[in-house]
């Protein structure tokens, strides 16, 4: 069975992904992580170069490898909202959203400001991560399973 881990940046798709991998001994996937090895290029890079259509393109073709065993799959922010890959990843596995307040992750993401973030050079960083969530939020919604928090998660307690 395959999991995919869906929510806003900065919620921790990786870190529960790696946790649940552990957890339950199948390979764990950061679609980001893999578009990166496998084109030899960060995201931000490709992003920059290419633009975003093309990152969407290539994006979908690597949620869509055949892996030949079972896996936990965290994928980007925007990963859902893009060329019915909600549907996609609800079809071939079980989808988990992560819900954190968006306040709350907001304050974290621009506390942790990472350069490689794409969509987070703005002049109005507050307003565009409020404005992404809450466009993405329709396709967050489809996933099969929610799990909410006010902040981050406590991965050992889903675990118990």
């Amino acid at each position: 069975m395959n999991i995919f881990l869906i929510g806003f940046m900065g919620s921790g798709k990786s870190t529960l992904g790696k946790k649940l991998s552990d957890y339950l001994n199948v390979n764990f996937i950061d679609l980001d992580k893999y578009i990166e090895f496998n084109e030899n290029y960060n995201i931000k890079y490709i992003f920059n170069q290419k633009g975003e259509k093309y990152f969407r393109y290539i994006e979908q073709k690597y949620l869509k490898h055949k892996f030949k065993e079972p896996f936990i799959m965290s994928v980007g922010g925007g990963t859902p909202c893009y060329y019915n890959n909600i549907n996609y990843m609800n079809q071939y596995g079980i989808t988990i959203f992560i819900n954190i307040n968006i306040e709350f992750l907001i304050y974290n993401l621009l506390k942790n400001s990472k350069d490689d973030r794409p969509l987070l050079i703005s002049n109005n960083k507050k307003s565009l991560l409020k404005d992404l969530f809450i466009n993405r939020l329709f396709y967050y919604k489809k996933s099969k399973v929610t799990i909410n928090s006010n902040n981050y998660i406590n991965i050992n307690s889903l675990l118990k």
